[in-house]
């Protein structure tokens, strides 16, 4: 079963260097420690005695810094390059000289490896009163556990990266659609439409649920959620009676019932029209329902909606609760 690495780093620096027209190239000379580089956009080369490399957009590399390491730019502004130097017990070498493209995950490790690392060198060059030895070491303590669990993270989503980049194209796509649900629930949604979602202890679960939100015209089935969601049939129907305490079906017709009183008290389009924009097979099976979840036909709660507020007992599955990001 594959583990995130757990790394334990010594002796971090970080540190920026300025490339220019004037100032094109950056030696590093052998010092027995690893170095990550991180690379701005613009066209960098990279070259020691066994191999050279060219960078065309952001991202970075890790080094061994066993032989001179030489850095240089073409571009004819200037470049701000970072480096971040550690030494470990722990082999990297299947992260060795590979591109990594800095996605948003990967630059909130880096940037907690690098506050961490800054604090971590100001504390070393600290000579406190001896009444405050015991907080200073705590707080480098904790320092070196961020740097350490941080620069783990990244060993783990660049491992990830590279798995990522053998699959199908196929299943990337479906990844990232997942992806899209499951972490980024607001997607183009108003501050007040996502407030009035109910979110669960179940993340397949929300996805799913924002997947209905996102497809109420359709006549979606649980084998296609099951399959869309990499989950079994009857496992997906436990999971979702477990958190929501309703049927996934009887779950996804409430929200087209919900959707449907909010477009009839607008009184914008016609029965017939929301029907068909729901994805109900006729008007017939559209009342039918309605009637069945709110005592009134359609008809009736549209005009009634014109003189008075109407009110429902049943439980709104939009009413804010367990709100999370």
């Amino acid at each position: 079963m594959f583990a995130l690495p757990q790394i334990t780093l010594t002796h971090p620096h970080w540190q920026e260097y300025r490339l220019s027209p004037q100032n094109p190239v950056l030696v590093l000379e052998p010092n027995q420690q690893y170095l990550l580089l991180i690379f701005p956009e613009a066209p960098f080369f990279i070259e020691n005695s066994q191999n050279k490399f060219k960078t065309t957009q952001a991202g970075f590399q890790i080094f061994p810094i066993n032989r001179s390491l030489k850095v240089s730019s073409s571009s004819s502004s200037e470049q701000i390059l970072q480096y971040f130097a550690f030494s470990t017990e722990e082999q990297l070498t299947e992260y060795l000289q590979l591109f990594f493209i800095l996605s948003p995950d990967i630059n909130t490790q880096l940037n907690i490896i690098r506050d961490a690392t800054t604090k971590i060198n100001v504390l070393r060059r600290t000579k406190p009163a001896m009444a405050f030895d015991k907080e200073i070491n705590q707080l480098y303590l904790i320092e070196q556990s961020f740097m350490n669990q941080s620069f783990s993270h990244l060993l783990g989503l660049i491992a990830e990266q590279r798995l990522l980049e053998k699959l199908p194209n196929e299943y990337l796509e479906r990844a990232k659609l997942l992806e899209k649900r499951l972490l980024t629930p607001t997607g183009t949604k108003t501050n007040t439409q996502l407030a009035s979602r109910v979110f669960y202890s179940d993340e397949t679960v929300d996805g799913i649920i924002l997947y209905m939100h996102e497809n109420l015209e359709k006549n979606l089935t649980i084998e296609q959620l099951a399959q869309d969601f990499y989950i079994s049939g009857a496992s997906l129907k436990k999971r979702f009676k477990q958190a929501t305490g309703k049927s996934i079906m009887g779950y996804f017709k409430t929200l087209k019932i919900t959707q449907s009183e909010k477009w009839l008290r607008q009184g914008e389009m016609t029965v017939t029209e929301i029907a068909e924009k729901l994805g109900f097979n006729s008007i017939h099976h559209f009342s039918s329902a309605f009637k069945k979840a709110t005592g009134l036909s359609p008809t009736q709660y549209g005009a009634k909606t014109h003189h008075e507020s109407v009110k429902t007992t049943k439980q709104d599955p939009f009413l804010f609760h367990d709100f999370r990001l």
